[in-house]
């Protein structure tokens, strides 16, 4: 894959993330960074494919981006992760491949339907592992300072 094309894929990307967003009502001062988010993760998906990595790690390392930014931008802009999630996460969504899953099994053809909807569920399942993994890493940390910050504030207290 060459850096012109690359470039192209992300800005259409980045633009089907600011019409979901709009689609979805996010708020309108969100909309550019989860726009940038949602090309991002395409860019890591493709590269990771144009590397011969397996798909499924495209999928999840892809996901992993948005995940990650959504968790960033939630604490910046004070707002639950999902309105950042859902629409960042829309070029990374398997579509051609769940599109490819229903004509193999609509035309009868039950062996390539099997193997492409094994693929789906799989590339699903990467996407919802990245999602549930980052949560818990961002809720564990969360966590983990709130309960930091409490003791350092209870030592201050008794020392005064």
């Amino acid at each position: 894959m060459y850096t012109g094309q690359l470039v192209f894929e992300f800005i259409v990307c980045t633009a089907a993330t600011v019409f979901f967003s709009l689609l979805m009502r996010a708020p309108r001062k969100t909309i550019p960074l989860t726009a940038l988010v949602g090309g991002a993760s395409w860019v890591v998906f493709e590269l990771l494919l144009a590397n011969n990595q397996p798909e499924i790690s495209a999928y999840f390392f892809g996901t992993m981006v948005v995940a990650v930014s959504a968790e960033v931008m939630a604490r910046i802009f004070k707002m639950p992760a999902p309105i950042f999630i859902f629409p960042s996460l829309i070029p990374v969504v398997p579509g051609t491949r769940l599109y490819k899953t229903a004509l193999a099994l609509v035309e009868e053809r039950y062996v390539e339907f099997r193997d492409e909807a094994t693929r789906t569920l799989f590339a699903f399942c990467a996407i919802a592992v990245a999602l549930a993994l980052t949560n818990v890493a961002a809720r564990s940390l969360s966590a983990y300072l709130s309960t930091r910050a409490r003791r350092k504030l209870q030592k201050r207290q008794g020392k005064s």
